[in-house]
């Protein structure tokens, strides 16, 4: 017997991507990859600048990049709150290049500044590279 779809949320500050039922899914945590089907045990993980795959109850698959944030995850409900989540399709490469020098600078700096924040401007160069890996892999 085939559990019923799940309900799955996917939030950011800008927007609610999603909203709806769904069969799969597959987001990055700051261990690996985490697999969720209907019936999933009870499950609260950070999530990590990557790529997040889900299957909709209509079986259309959703790709996007998410980065920096949290799941909550249950035997019917998944919600995802991410601070950076972008469909694929949709990311400025060059862009994503332009965060990266600007992250390696910071980096640069903070060796001579200690005002500057070195935790942060590696987190933002991870999520800068991880965008680029996201859009040279397809995912």
């Amino acid at each position: 017997m085939t559990r019923p779809p799940f309900h799955l949320r996917l939030i950011s500050p800008e927007e609610v991507l999603f909203d709806g039922p769904a069969r799969s899914l597959q987001f990055p945590g700051l261990d690996g990859l985490v697999g969720v089907l209907p019936g999933h045990a009870p499950l609260v993980a950070a999530i990590a600048p990557g790529p997040l795959r889900f299957t909709a109850a209509d079986g259309g698959e959703k790709r996007y990049f998410v980065a920096d944030g949290f799941a909550r995850v249950s035997a019917e409900e998944v919600s995802l709150v991410c601070n950076a989540a972008a469909l694929e399709g949709t990311i400025d490469l060059a862009r994503a290049k332009r965060a990266e020098e600007r992250a390696r600078g910071r980096i640069r700096e903070a060796k001579a500044n200690p005002e500057i924040d070195l935790a942060r401007a590696q987190a933002a160069l991870a999520r800068a590279l991880a965008r680029q890996r996201f859009v040279e892999r397809g995912s």
